[in-house]
């Protein structure tokens, strides 16, 4: 069953605004790197004509005699001019990581790798749960947080529960256009800042997910031993050719910092933040903390080393450039489909909502138009105003006690006495459902009983609150002994009707067949008696219609509600 996040849980009792704040002073307390890394992985673009032209005059002179006496061409000369420039550099800023004159990598050079490594693995978790989530989720929450005023008005002006109390008597069409609407101009009015801050978090977001799938065992696994156990272990520069490649890729990518919304997004993104009773802004800055130092590792590698001169080096090519890492291009779709599902789903409620009421209707022509109310005690989820059977339970209560006050319970009971049915199996069902009604209503009875204050089931709901604040095994139990009372309604009432069905309009030999004294049970009140049976069989067939389209309206309404609280943007 879908459940709500651990943050959900923890914050269910704060305002919006008191929810904000939060976080703001979270954020406040968070010392984040934000610059782009110091050492581009990159120099800017150029080209063996305009390196010569910024050449001093020694250095000319010496490209001049290579193409003299290396028959080489004033590109090939200033190519290898440069390559060696480039070893030069490598053997003052990388002495530790890379051996130019053996072209093999050092020890240092795979302890850096192994802090990536360590620090991919834990962003393995974060990363799995947004991808297991979905990307539509997760972008829509990083831009509640990076705009939470936008957030909140698509809350409201998508909802059409909030837009139908603003729009007295307005229909569901009316609603819906208002909604897609303002929906339409809300996604068009997000200040240019934040879709730039989105759109660098997408592309952050994508290489970090690279960076946790990076096979660095391949490239860790090529350092041995250059003599025997417990020597340096070193490995052949062209064995990591390929691999560094790619990692220049994800590296690349993940030199724009990302911002702090999105540090905060990936810890609270359905993330597992400790118990309730705890302080949750401790657990947030001390989790933020520690996705930072994992971050600093990350980022501070291309401080560190020297990487896009060793990966030239290792190609061979002083003018290969790295691939384009992601961009980060789509998250604003992305956004606009989760936006958009969500809102179909609210008003898949909202049309539930309305049959619900359609069946209130309906139900109040069956009893006397008596209201319906469901049950105050019986236990409610977080943002919702009854249980999940909550109505279809006061349902059946009134239409059971409807058969026994309204005078059907007395028309059975002739039928039940006086009856002789051709078919013994019919007489058994006769029988079964007639006894089932009063059990039924005293179940029903007992069921109240059990949620009122000092039930059973109220108990182990309250119970669970104050001790964990996971009470969906509780409501589960409560949910499961409603929906059996339910269930064993809807079966009675449909039997019910069939067997009287049989009975009025049978035919000999079929299913339910007729009686063999119809026409003479209840006396010289024959005509009559047959009358009131009729009423019984229209009462017990739209009775369980009418339950039967409750418990569906409900269970389907349960399951679409558990879904929209998943991921709050």
């Amino acid at each position: 069953m879908a459940t709500s996040s651990t943050f959900d849980s923890l914050v269910s009792t704060l305002s919006s605004t008191e929810r904000r704040e939060m976080l703001e002073r979270i954020r406040a307390g968070i010392v984040f790197d934000e610059e782009p890394v110091e050492r581009q992985l990159e120099p800017a673009e150029s080209d063996a004509e305009y390196a010569y032209l910024t050449m001093g005059m020694w250095q000319k002179l010496f490209v001049l005699l290579r193409m003299v006496f290396g028959a080489l061409s004033k590109e090939e000369a200033v190519e290898e001019h440069l390559m060696k420039g480039l070893a030069r550099r490598l053997r003052s800023d990388a002495a530790n990581f890379v051996d130019v004159s053996s072209a093999q990598f050092l020890p240092d050079f795979k302890a850096e790798i192994a802090k990536l490594k360590s620090a991919a693995g834990f962003f393995g978790g974060p990363v799995g749960r947004v991808r297991s989530a979905g990307l539509d989720s997760f972008y829509s929450f990083v831009l509640g947080l990076e705009s939470p005023d936008i957030r909140d008005e698509l809350l409201v002006y998508t909802d059409p529960f909030i837009l139908s109390s603003r729009m007295e008597d307005a229909d569901e069409h009316t609603i819906r256009r208002e909604a897609e609407g303002r929906f339409s101009e809300l996604m068009g009015s997000i200040p240019a800042w934040v879709r730039n801050s989105m759109q660098t978090n997408a592309a952050f977001l994508e290489s970090l997910t690279a960076l946790t799938g990076f096979d660095f065992d391949e490239m860790l696994s090529c350092f041995e031993p250059v003599g025997g156990e417990g020597d340096d272990e070193r490995c052949e520069v062209d064995h990591l050719r390929p691999p560094l490649q790619n990692l220049g890729r994800i590296l690349k990518g993940l030199a724009p910092p990302p911002s702090a919304a999105f540090v905060e997004a990936l810890i609270l993104f359905d993330g597992d933040l400790g118990r309730a009773d705890q302080d949750l802004e401790s657990v947030l800055n001390e989790r933020t903390a520690g996705l930072q130092r994992r971050l600093d590792v990350v980022r501070g590698f291309a401080r560190r080393v020297p990487f896009f001169d060793i990966v030239r080096y290792a190609v061979g090519d002083l003018s290969y450039r790295l691939p384009t890492p992601a961009t980060g291009q789509g998250w604003k779709s992305r956004v606009e489909q989760f936006w958009s599902r969500r809102m179909e789903s609210l008003f898949q409620l909202y049309s539930f909502e309305q049959k619900k009421e359609d069946l209130l209707a309906q139900a109040r022509d069956l009893i006397d138009d008596d209201e319906v109310r469901p049950p105050s005690q019986y236990p409610a989820r977080p943002g919702r105003r009854h249980g999940t059977h909550a109505t279809s339970i006061a349902l059946l209560q009134a239409l059971l006690i409807k058969v026994r006050d309204g005078g059907y319970a007395a028309t059975l009971k002739t039928l039940f006495v006086q009856g002789a049915f051709y078919k013994e199996e019919n007489r058994a069902e006769f029988n079964e459902y007639y006894g089932e009604l009063e059990d039924l209503l005293n179940a029903v009875g007992a069921f109240f009983v059990r949620i009122d204050d000092g039930g059973d089931l109220q108990a182990s709901v309250k119970e669970a609150r104050r001790e964990d604040g996971d009470s969906e095994t509780a409501l589960d139990r409560v949910d499961e002994a409603a929906d059996r009372l339910v269930h064993r309604g809807v079966e009675t009432l449909h039997g019910l009707s069939e067997v009287l069905r049989g009975v009025l309009y049978g035919e000999v030999g079929g299913r339910y067949d007729t009686l063999s004294n119809l026409d003479e049970v209840a006396g010289r009140d024959n005509k009559a008696f047959r009358g009131r049976l009729d009423d019984v069989l229209s009462f017990a067939k739209s009775a369980a219609s009418v339950l039967s389209s409750m418990y569906d309206v409900e269970r389907t309404s349960a399951r679409r509600r558990a879904a929209l609280r998943r991921h709050e943007p």
